[in-house]
């Protein structure tokens, strides 16, 4: 009895502040008939956080952020390779150099490795230590 009358409580404050899910058989909530114990029990919803939005129909989960990056740790006159995807044991496709510029990829990087695109419009996968963002977008 001590105990239940410490937790219930905080039941109900979790409850109220939407961190907490009550859910009874279907069948129970349907008919509106009290539970095994005799008290009819609610069904809540699980509460979507705010500001959470679910993904659009075909979208991907991905970031859709945007930053620009430059090649450093590189020597010049030599170049990163970017690759057709994250890992050494993917085929190069392009390089970078270090006059390139500014070169634009994802703001999340997937074991170290950054999705880029480089100025001639390739699309691949390069280190992320070679890579020092630089602006967001």
């Amino acid at each position: 009895m001590r105990n239940t009358q410490r937790i219930l409580p905080a039941l109900a404050a979790c409850a109220a502040a939407g961190l907490l899910a009550i859910g009874v058989p279907s069948a129970q909530a349907d008919s509106g008939s009290p539970g095994p114990t005799g008290i009819a029990t609610p069904t809540v919803a699980a509460p979507r956080p705010t500001g959470v939005n679910p993904p659009a129909a075909g979208a991907t989960t991905s970031s859709a952020r945007t930053c620009g990056y430059r090649v450093v740790h590189v020597r010049r006159g030599s170049f990163l390779r970017v690759r057709s995807g994250p890992g050494l044991n993917r085929r190069p496709i392009a390089r970078l150099r270090v006059a390139d510029g500014r070169v634009y990829g994802s703001c999340a990087a997937r074991h170290g490795w950054i999705a880029v695109k480089t100025p001639t419009g390739t699309s691949g996968w390069s280190f992320g230590y070679y890579l020092r963002r630089v602006s967001w977008r």
